[in-house]
């Protein structure tokens, strides 16, 4: 793959002053103002990303429109019927089922019956409601369904569905419906439904978190105290944050922060953690000291690996399940399926490394490429790698059984390919797909491969004449680490004072930094390929790590040079914390030497 160019931060006045003010607006050193600054546009507040309590962001952006109204309908199957409750089968919908189970098992009274639950199979039926679960639930005599983390767009199968069984229908869900026809009858949950207006905030909720509003809801209808509710409010709390943190919801927003903030602290403590969650944590390592790193990166991929590897109900069920023995066979499955998922995706991003034209993808503008090592559930995976590889947006597609090509795709320069794949379906090229900014899912015939590549091309073309930012891959650099930000002090600072602002990731990503001149002082090489090194920058020394450098590290980091061995890097910094003792640490991303 060719080498990306690099860009440096602005380093205008006017740009000097803007950093100045997000470092004192949160109390951060002032190259982490920088950072941020360079990273949010003119007229953004600084004070969206300040440490404030749940409570506080949760009145402040107040209820979704039909909170109380999908919870009274609940409610009331829950104690003169049953609930079923159809939901996606990635971590939103697993999490958002769990947090209305959790809350109608309690709301519902003795008598209550427990919700049933029917999971569209991933590989099979892809995203949505489908008539298979639906006659499950009407089978399993509910008489109320909640359509979680979907339905919005299927108002033609809902709507037909009550008309000829009578049963009551409440989605709740956060996907626009992009002119579908949505549900006419029973109650829509969803922001971006809502009105014609832009949803504000609140269209930067996931499922889970909608779904939190309305258990909330469940419980003061049901008239129980806050005492009787403590357990399970923290509990649906903690899931909501799973669900909020894993669907890539945007983290420049003050309630995504503030929950997901509140949902770290009662990860930590594990009298909150339901009986399936707990003996995920218990498999993954994750204790009483946690991050919001361990929804992501922990967490999140087990309990995506099930409908992944073939099991799209075992999320929820792991989740839901009351007995504990149960919930810890659910969860090693979890685990099992998780390190067959690694497995076939290292398969995956093999092929893509041996693909005959990998360096075709250097020209982009949205790549799609057919992996047929992959599986529906795993092509995800090598639209990242391929994403990562290149820097342009990327869909990775494998055959199903009836011979259709379906896969994911995954965003990079700002290009919405969520919409992009929905223009794609409504133009006749794909057969069904949607999806977020940042992901989307697609299935298309076989013979419309080249049609869709044309037609994402021409998608990014107008992206590119209207965007904001330069639309070609390129290393962007947030800020520039100086010799005084380089001592061991100062780093320590820097990334303490970037484990206060967490949680980072979508809308917040973590500050890449550049230091314009260094030299190698000391270096190790392991054997399974890792650098590590002390670089010297104007006489400061600081520690550094290459996790997998490259064959030509030395090249990059001029260390084979007989004089003026200077180089630049770029990278991130983290905190280092070993046998009790915290350090700052650069972690390299890229070197070059210095061009010019």
């Amino acid at each position: 793959m060719r080498t990306q160019s690099w860009r440096w931060p602005d380093d205008s006045p006017a740009q000097s002053r803007r950093c100045e003010e997000f470092a004192r607006a949160l109390g951060v050193p002032d190259v982490i103002g920088e950072a941020l600054a360079g990273r949010k546009p003119e007229g953004f507040d600084p004070q969206a990303l300040a440490l404030r309590s749940l409570g506080d962001c949760t009145a402040a952006m107040g209820e979704p429109h039909n909170t109380a109204q999908a919870a009274e309908r609940l409610l009331h199957a829950a104690r003169t019927g049953r609930v079923g409750i159809l939901c996606d089968f990635d971590v939103d919908g697993a999490t958002a089922q769990a947090i209305l189970v959790e809350a109608l098992r309690l709301a519902g009274g003795p008598s209550g019956r427990e919700p049933a639950v029917s999971v569209p199979e991933r590989n099979t039926e892809g995203f949505g409601p489908n008539e298979r679960c639906l006659k499950s639930l009407a089978d399993a005599g509910v008489t109320c369904i909640a359509v979680l983390d979907c339905g919005t767009a299927a108002g033609g199968l809902l709507d037909g569905f009550h008309q000829a069984t009578g049963i009551d229908v409440v989605v709740i869900d956060h996907h626009p419906a992009h002119g579908a026809q949505t549900p006419a009858t029973g109650v829509l949950l969803n922001p971006w439904a809502a009105s014609a207006a832009a949803p504000g905030e609140q269209g930067t909720l996931c499922t889970a978190a909608l779904a939190w509003f309305v258990a909330r809801s469940i419980l003061r209808q049901a008239g129980l105290s806050k005492a009787e509710t403590k357990a399970i409010r923290q509990r649906i709390t903690l899931y909501a944050a799973l669900g909020t943190s894993c669907d890539l919801m945007p983290l420049d927003m003050p309630f995504n922060r503030a929950l997901i903030r509140h949902g770290v602290r009662l990860l930590g403590d594990t009298a909150s953690r339901g009986n399936g969650l707990a003996e995920i944590c218990e498999l993954a390592s994750i204790g009483a000291a946690c991050s919001a790193d361990d929804f992501g990166w922990r967490i999140g991929p087990r309990l995506n690996a099930g409908s992944r590897m073939g099991e799209s109900d075992l999320a929820a069920r792991c989740l839901r399940e009351s007995d504990r023995e149960a919930a810890r066979d659910f969860a090693r499955r979890l685990d099992q399926h998780n390190q067959d998922r690694k497995e076939l995706g290292h398969k995956a991003r093999a092929e893509l490394a041996s693909h005959s034209d990998l360096a075709g993808f250097d020209h982009g503008p949205v790549n799609v490429f057919v992996a047929s090592s992959a599986t529906p559930g795993t092509v995800g995976l090598v639209a990242s790698e391929l994403v990562r590889l290149a820097g342009w947006p990327a869909i990775a597609l494998t055959q199903r059984d009836n011979g259709a090509l379906a896969g994911s795709g995954r965003s990079a320069l700002e290009f919405n390919i969520g919409e992009a794949v929905v223009a794609a379906v409504r133009s006749g090229i794909a057969r069904k797909g949607g999806g977020h900014p940042s992901a989307c899912g697609i299935e298309i015939e076989p013979q419309r491969l080249e049609d869709l590549r044309g037609f994402l091309a021409e998608r990014f073309k107008e992206h590119a004449a209207n965007a904001a930012i330069p639309c070609e891959p390129s290393r962007v650099i947030d800020a520039v680490l100086r010799p005084n930000h380089l001592a061991a002090d100062a780093l320590l600072a820097l990334a303490q004072a970037q484990q206060q602002l967490e949680p980072w990731g979508p809308g917040l990503e973590f500050p890449q930094f550049g230091v314009r001149v260094c030299s190698v002082a000391r270096h190790k090489l392991t054997a399974n390929g890792h650098l590590f090194a002390t670089l010297e920058c104007a006489g400061s020394r600081f520690e550094a790590v290459w996790w997998s450098a490259p064959d030509d590290w030395q090249d990059r980091l001029a260390a084979n040079a007989t004089r003026d061995g200077r180089a630049e890097v770029a990278g991130r910094v983290e905190l280092d914390s070993w046998n009790g003792r915290e350090k700052g640490r650069f972690v390299i991303a890229d070197a070059r030497v210095p061009q010019g």
